[in-house]
């Protein structure tokens, strides 16, 4: 089975892949491996604009970005 994410809200189309690809961005940019992420958790919040994540699950491996 293939599946696809489109989050839409208020004028803005974000992808599964998007997403993703705006955390690995995110966690480089603040000094984080790429290759140190094994699973991702998103936590969408369009009425502010923000997607928080955490990685691997860890308290010491998450962040934020606009969306």
């Amino acid at each position: 089975m293939k599946m696809e994410f489109v989050l839409q809200f208020a004028g803005i189309d974000k992808t599964e892949a998007d997403l993703v690809n705006s955390v690995k961005e995110t966690w480089k940019n603040s000094g984080g491996s790429e290759a140190d992420i094994k699973k991702i958790n998103l936590y969408v919040q369009p009425d502010n604009r923000k997607t928080y994540f955490v990685i691997n699950d860890s308290d010491n491996m998450k962040g934020a970005f606009d969306m």
